[in-house]
């Protein structure tokens, strides 16, 4: 299982960044929001999402993430260099915790959710998920959460319900003016 933090401190694709975080106490939203501004990468990062091409890290991209309290997901919004949101990407996980430094981290459970601006939407990494379960890398409790939240987010998201893919050009704003 991998450990992420929000500060992405070993991400070697990327050679220079400027790192935001804030705690948030709202109606909408409840946790902690962090932001990487890319500003140099070794090389561009791009990959295939339902048919097409998407660039995702370059310079001057910017990757805000949200770690809701009490849920067991995080979600990224990847914006470029435009300001134009590419994709919404929520990774399923235990739910998310601060480290010693401050710094939110999540344990992946290896789901992902990914959500196109047009609202084409994929879950990632199902082999992934049964390979772990298969060799003992997690339980069947978390095999389960894993699915049962994932299955609850593509239910709200296709309903229009998840109040934290609704409100995040709100707090693209609000983390652009930290």
């Amino acid at each position: 299982m991998k450990r992420k933090f929000a500060d992405k401190e070993n991400w070697i694709r990327v050679i220079k960044k400027r790192f935001k975080l804030k705690y948030v106490d709202n109606d909408d939203f409840k946790g902690y929001i962090s932001a990487i501004y890319i500003d140099e990468v070794t090389e561009p990062l791009a990959k295939e999402v339902l048919g097409k091409k998407l660039l995702l890290a370059d310079k001057g991209y910017m990757w805000m993430q949200q770690f809701p309290e009490g849920k067991n997901y995080a979600l990224t919004t990847m914006v470029n260099d435009k300001k134009e949101i590419i994709q919404w990407y929520f990774d399923i996980c235990r739910e998310p915790k601060i480290n010693r430094k401050g710094i939110p981290y999540f344990d992946d459970l290896y789901l992902d959710i990914v959500v196109l601006p047009k609202g084409e939407l994929v879950i990632l990494d199902g082999d992934e998920l049964e390979e772990a379960l298969k060799d003992g890398d997690i339980g069947i409790e978390e095999y389960k959460l894993a699915w049962n939240e994932t299955k609850r987010l593509v239910r709200e998201i296709n309903e229009g319900k998840n109040i934290i893919l609704n409100s995040s050009n709100k707090y693209l704003d609000y983390i652009e003016r930290l």
